[in-house]
């Protein structure tokens, strides 16, 4: 499991949570859940994944990870892959839009993004990834029963934390890799924090009441609000009504 790291080195939620379905497929293969993180200034990620469930805890640290980039984590990612040869990785799937293709394309194997459920082929061996398709009508679930590792790409939220346990002592490995700055090939210009969000954080809101152009306008919100209070939520809204400026 990808443990991803803000610019704080703090891990962020959706590895912490594939580390629960993490537990139960690694149970199912009996083998083990090792946790990826790579970052700068790590110790609170690696302290989270091990409160978490980690078995194992791979670190790669350096100044070059503290944010992402395509070149310095498919190149990590890949390092650490070519060596310890897991059978499955998850990753989330926002980083993992990225980084996930890049990394299945240098070691030949199959990429299934957007899940939303996993599960664990007894008959087969394999990892059974269900993702939404034609739109969201359909559900499919994919194996890839020729190539190792099975990847998976899982969306925020889709997954629950497990119960937290901070006597959990995994083993932790740490690596030394780290990536000249010529092969970098893009840099960070400027970081843009909160854009007036307010306390509004879609990504780890239990609900979400949501409005679109059938408000009418931004008065129209003002329900939605009162909605949203009285549900513990958040609100969120459509494209049409942000580009709109509702």
């Amino acid at each position: 499991v990808f443990i991803e790291t803000d610019e704080e080195g703090k891990a962020r939620n959706v590895g912490l949570e594939l580390l629960n379905p993490g537990r139960r497929l690694a149970d199912a293969q009996g083998g083990a859940l090792v946790a990826v993180v790579i970052g700068y200034k790590t110790e609170a990620a690696v302290k989270e994944a091990a409160a978490y469930g980690a078995d194992k805890i791979i670190v790669v640290d350096g100044e070059e990870y503290q944010h992402y980039t395509t070149d310095a984590y498919a190149d990590a990612m890949y390092a650490l892959v070519t060596k310890y040869g897991p059978t499955t990785m998850m990753i989330g799937a926002a980083i993992g839009r990225d980084l996930g293709p890049r990394v299945s394309a240098r070691i030949h194997t199959g990429l299934t993004a957007d899940c939303t459920a996993v599960d664990y082929d007894e008959e087969t061996g394999n990892i059974a990834w269900t993702r939404p398709t034609f739109g969201g009508n359909l559900l499919a679930t994919i194996m890839c029963p020729d190539h190792r590792p099975q990847i998976g790409t899982v969306r925020p939220g889709v997954f629950k934390k497990g119960e937290r346990n901070e006597d959990n002592k995994p083993e932790i490995i740490t690596e030394d890799i780290h990536i000249a700055a010529e092969r970098i090939r893009t840099r960070l210009v400027e970081v843009l924090k909160d854009l007036d969000a307010g306390d509004v954080n879609l990504e780890s809101a239990e609900v979400i009441v949501s409005g679109g152009r059938g408000v009418g306008g931004p008065e129209g919100f003002e329900p939605l609000k009162e909605l949203a209070d009285l549900l513990g939520g958040v609100v969120g809204a459509s494209r049409a009504a942000v580009d709109a400026g509702w």
